[in-house]
């Protein structure tokens, strides 16, 4: 029997090389929609892209991915700023 999945795991290679990965929490139809109303009521490109990046950290939940140095990366959940770096 089919079986719903929380989180789903994925490669990573184009961002990030050889056996990275990336785990999300799928966008469902009612969140995308609610992404798109929210985006739309707003002009300025700041808050636009804002909710883009509130969004990957709601669904980015965890990543195997490192820095120029070669340093794991926190998720986006655990250090927000993660994302704009």
């Amino acid at each position: 029997m089919p079986e719903r999945k929380r989180t789903v795991k994925l490669a990573s290679v184009r961002a990030q090389g050889k056996d990275s990965w990336v785990e999300l929490v799928p966008l469902t139809v009612k969140g995308s929609r609610e992404f798109n109303r929210a985006s739309e009521a707003t002009e300025k490109t700041e808050e636009r892209e804002e909710l883009v990046l509130a969004l990957l950290r709601a669904h980015i939940v965890a990543w195997n991915w490192v820095d120029a140095d070669g340093k794991p990366l926190p998720s986006p959940q655990a250090a927000p700023g993660v994302l704009e770096g």
